[in-house]
């Protein structure tokens, strides 16, 4: 992943922060969802990962706010900026029960808290849904931030549906681990 790449993912995640629930009219739809557990920073390869995410997230009562730079990111949040990956198809996709699904890599900073929890997840898909999770790398690249958990869902070769599977999946476990 080059530091443009993570640049966008950090932009992402702000411009979410800045357009979330902050506009919502319906006051007890404010209160019936949870301080911000999830932030998701801006990138330019995120598809639409990031509000795939934020639906599902919302529907369990968590929640998600956009974030365009780390300094936007709200304290005690988890922080997850998506993009895409820059390998090809035959690397980012695996058949599930009979579908072609996103696989899932995982990139931290070697100084991230998260590493630990990443590995419990990415082996807990794994054996769950053999194939998509591609791995969990630390990585010692400029300009990611320890406080990231970097996430690429597939490759610019795969489907929304493909990816929208495997998010679905993630949020899961996201759900599990993350919001309680």
């Amino acid at each position: 992943m080059t530091r443009p790449h993570y640049c966008f993912c950090l932009f992402m995640m702000l411009a979410f922060v800045a357009l979330s629930g902050c506009q919502r009219e319906n006051t007890e739809e404010i209160e019936s969802i949870s301080a911000p557990a999830i932030t998701i920073l801006h990138h330019e390869t995120d598809s639409g990962e990031g509000k795939k995410l934020e639906q599902m997230l919302e529907k369990q009562k968590i929640g998600v706010v956009y974030a365009e730079s780390v300094e936007e990111i709200a304290e005690n949040s988890i922080v997850f900026s998506f993009f895409d990956d820059e390998l090809d198809r035959e690397k980012t996709t695996t058949t599930l029960d009979g579908h072609e699904t996103a696989r899932v890599l995982f990139t931290v900073t070697p100084d991230s808290d998260y590493y630990p929890l990443l590995e419990q997840i990415a082996i807990e898909i794994e054996e769950r849904y053999p194939g998509i999770p591609r791995g969990l790398i630390l990585s010692e690249e400029q300009g990611l931030s320890d406080e990231v958990i970097y996430i690429a869902v597939g490759g610019p070769e795969n489907t929304a549906a493909e990816k929208e599977s495997t998010i679905a999946i993630l949020s899961d476990y996201f759900v599990h681990y993350f919001a309680e």
